[in-house]
């Protein structure tokens, strides 16, 4: 009897044994199956994609080739990256040189008081009479004190229209000294002239009180003066609406570039 049994049980575990190992061996076919046609559908998929990258790009690069090749003959024609300003160590004296050639109605570039009138309206109020340019006197490094300190740009305009502009160039961040500002402007203030002091930074900063004091300060708007910063932006923007009326296409060009040049310090 018990080896009857004992007989059963091995027979249902080999049975059970069986069955276990084909349901085994029949789902791993399954996930065999399943992977490959994953696999399969990955790969088409991919495929299919490269093919759809490959078709916009050479679409892109056909609707692209047209446009570079015209901004291509635009640099040849323009050539906007070049500018001779660039090549050249542009030191405070030579901005100031610039300048002043610029304002001087009689200056090298035959344009008369066209710059003059432009600074004038921006440093004297834009919409200000100027009467008679022909009677203003452009100066550079002119010796205004007896301690002999001396103004990088110097106008003075005699009757009927009288006034003093005290131009000092800090464009490269030259500190001032004490009390330099009240020197430059106590020649206009003793000639009872309005001064106009031009104070040119990179940013259009005001000048310290350790320079222009504010006794001097409140005698400059008395007089019927005035202080003004200047930063490189507003130089730009006073050479840039002189620009639509220059004749010489190389004075157009020259200041162009110069204009670029200021552009780079902001």
């Amino acid at each position: 009897m018990v080896d009857e049994r004992l007989n059963k049980i091995r027979a249902f575990l080999t049975r059970y044994t069986a069955r276990r190992g084909a349901l085994a061996a029949d789902r791993l076919k399954s996930i065999r199956s399943l992977l490959g046609s994953f696999r399969r559908t990955a790969e088409s998929y991919a495929a299919s994609r490269v093919a759809d990258f490959r078709a916009r790009f050479v679409k892109l690069n056909g609707d692209f080739a047209p446009a570079f090749d015209k901004y291509k003959e635009a640099l040849k024609s323009d050539a906007p990256a070049f500018n001779v300003f660039d090549y050249f160590d542009l030191k405070e004296t030579r901005h100031s040189q610039l300048l002043a050639d610029l304002l001087n109605p009689r200056g090298s570039h035959a344009q008369g008081d066209t710059f003059l009138k432009g600074f004038l309206s921006v440093v004297r109020g834009t919409g200000a009479a100027i009467a008679g340019t022909d009677k203003v006197l452009i100066q550079r490094e002119k010796s205004v004190t007896e301690s002999g300190g001396r103004v990088d740009i110097f106008v003075e305009s005699f009757p009927p229209d009288p006034f003093v502009v005290v131009i000092e160039n800090k464009i490269e961040g030259a500190p001032d000294q004490p009390g330099q500002l009240d020197r430059y402007s106590s020649y206009g203030l003793r000639a009872n002239k309005p001064v106009y002091v031009v104070y040119v930074t990179i940013s259009g900063d005001e000048p310290a009180v350790e320079s222009l004091s504010d006794e001097t300060r409140a005698a400059i708007i008395k007089g019927g003066g005035r202080v003004v910063p200047l930063s490189c932006r507003d130089i730009e923007r006073w050479l840039t609406g002189a620009l639509a009326s220059l004749r010489p296409p190389h004075l157009n060009a020259t200041l162009n570039m110069y204009c670029r040049r200021l552009a780079g310090y902001y």
